[in-house]
């Protein structure tokens, strides 16, 4: 069967699953809120997730679902640097 008669048919030419994915394990991002604002960070600095003005509300950033969807890095966007997490307890 040719290419565009698949087209045509409704199914699109996509490529096999290799197991290599383009996102972080959901584990590594780390999760960010003041109790009414949330975000979620990659490991690389990038804001990939992010509700504004409350964690219900549609998403400003959003690029853990779709790399086109929009995001914000804390960092040199050129460059790699090292990024490390930890968690302090609340008062």
């Amino acid at each position: 069967m040719e290419p565009d008669t698949e087209l045509k048919q409704g199914r699109a030419n996509i490529a096999p699953f290799t197991g290599v994915s383009p996102y972080p394990p959901i584990a590594d991002y780390g999760f960010l809120s003041d109790g009414e604002v949330t975000a979620l960070v990659a490991p690389s600095g990038n804001v990939e997730w992010l509700c504004l003005p409350r964690f219900d509300s549609p998403s400003v950033f959003g690029s853990m679902l779709d790399r086109d969807a929009g995001g914000f890095r804390f960092g040199p966007s050129d460059q790699l640097v090292p990024a490390a997490r930890r968690y302090l307890p609340g008062p």
